[in-house]
């Protein structure tokens, strides 16, 4: 995050582990770490003490679970309930994060960005990644109710599994895209803090690159000559959605042209081109050009303009540069 998005953020973290010298010994490793954050009050650090924990009255298995494994995820639901009902005054929106993730740079502009494309639209939860519950975005003003449906039902199913049976009862019909694709978050723990388990699950569609800067582009139309895969339309890159532009057999002499609708002062240009997963996908031998006035279209995938001139060579499937462009 930068100092603009930190502005509108609190990372509430809590220490839930049974083990009081363990909470204590992790809660004092923050503090020495990340000492700046914790007095700006970006991080809030909070825990639970054993004596908040109603008595565990396991009177039937689940899922075939072994009672302790249902005392150990049972818990884990109240350790939920509790943060949820502890964080549903900060700010409008919670957004639900564990502890071994990584994040795209600028995670909160690009969440800020995909609410404003669904604000017209009726929705409980927002998906950053393609995980149950991490990345999960909630309106806080759903917490309480959330959180007193983990505490009713603690002890019949994991925390996940409750969550996403609370957004089905919530949204019995699902009428909008509700998952972000890019995801802006990676799994990148191995063993689960339960006993015994792995988990080797990634979401394919992550990336940690800056995909876009969060800026608005200015309002403009696009049209290219390279083919069009499936829906991944050309406009795509240049409106404020979480989609992208993918072409098709690109060749020698293909062109994307990006016309603005009005003049406007232009300062930087940035293209990308590929993703991690697809390394050798990219642009390889093309050049970024900028001319200053549009005469037509020469058919209806070909903008002629006037005299161009290059700003740069793409590099690596990226082109960056500063132009003084009116």
């Amino acid at each position: 995050m930068d100092k603009d998005e930190r502005k509108d953020v609190t990372i509430v973290v809590l220490y839930a582990d049974s083990d009081t010298k363990i909470r204590h010994k992790r809660l004092k490793e923050t503090m020495l770490l990340f000492n700046e954050y914790v007095r700006s009050g970006l991080l809030l650090l909070i825990q639970t003490y054993p004596e908040i924990y109603p008595p565990m009255k396991i009177t039937r298995r689940t899922y075939n679970d072994t009672i302790e494994r249902i005392a150990w995820r049972s818990k884990q639901v109240l350790d939920f309930a509790y943060l949820l009902k502890y964080s549903k005054s900060f700010s409008e929106y919670f957004l639900i994060l564990e502890d071994d993730i990584e994040s795209s740079p600028h995670f909160v502009s690009a969440i800020q960005r995909f609410i404003r494309t669904r604000e017209n639209s009726e929705w409980v939860s927002l998906t950053f990644s393609s995980f149950y519950i991490i990345g999960r975005l909630f309106k806080s003003e759903d917490l309480r109710k959330l959180s007193e449906f983990l505490v009713l039902f603690h002890l019949e199913k994991p925390v996940d599994l409750l969550i996403l049976q609370f957004l089905d009862i919530m949204v019995p019909e699902k009428k909008i895209v509700t998952r972000r694709i890019p995801g802006l978050f990676q799994h990148m723990g191995l063993y689960s803090s339960l006993d015994g388990k792995i988990q080797k699950a990634k979401d394919r569609s992550f990336s940690n690159n800056i995909r876009v800067y969060h800026f608005p582009n200015p309002p403009a139309d696009v049209v290219t000559t390279i083919g069009v895969y499936k829906k991944h339309y050309p406009e795509y890159c240049c409106d404020e959605s979480d989609k992208f532009f993918w072409g098709s057999a690109p060749k020698r002499n293909d062109s994307f042209d990006v016309i603005l609708r009005k003049p406007a002062n232009v300062r930087r240009i940035f293209v990308s081109s590929g993703l991690p997963s697809h390394k050798e996908d990219i642009i390889r031998y093309a050049e970024l050009k900028v001319a200053t006035v549009f005469k037509k279209m020469l058919t209806d995938r070909k903008a002629v303009c006037s005299e161009f001139n290059t700003v740069a060579l793409f590099e690596t499937g990226k082109a960056d540069a500063t132009v003084n462009t009116t």
